[in-house]
């Protein structure tokens, strides 16, 4: 499958890793999804799809050594991830969930759905600036 569908399997590839990882004896398809991914994390960060990804799969990516990309684009994505994930939980339209009018309990929140991630955020790698205009405006 790996010869052959390697092309079906990154178009669609939220779906397969939500397949694989169900199953025990994917092991050598879940090694070439995640090694592909850690080669280029856009093959999936740029899905529209992206934030269906299980917690548990997103989680087994960014704990990644390898995972090819600045610390900054993962910490975006997962904001993404997890903005699409409060946004669902309240019953709002993710599109229109805007950070400027959440409230004290949204932020809680937003940190309760980015909790399993954060001890794999490598911070010290995030410049100040960065730090400043991506991630400060999510403390509260």
């Amino acid at each position: 499958i790996i010869d052959n569908e390697s092309t079906w399997m990154l178009v669609n590839l939220v779906d397969v890793l939500h397949m694989v990882f169900k199953l025990q004896n994917c092991n050598l398809i879940q090694t070439y999804i995640m090694d592909t991914i850690c080669m280029d994390p856009n093959v999936l960060f740029v899905l529209e799809d992206f934030p269906t990804v299980d917690k548990d799969i997103l989680v087994r990516i960014i704990k990644r050594d390898d995972l090819n990309t600045q610390e900054i684009n993962i910490w975006n994505h997962l904001v993404k991830w997890g903005t699409v994930h409060l946004a669902t939980s309240l019953g709002r339209n993710p599109a229109e969930f805007d950070i400027t009018k959440w409230n004290d309990n949204d932020f809680m929140s937003f940190k309760n759905f980015l909790d399993p991630f954060l001890p794999y955020i490598r911070f010290y790698e995030i410049s100040s600036e960065e730090f400043y205009y991506y991630i400060r405006p999510y403390k509260k």
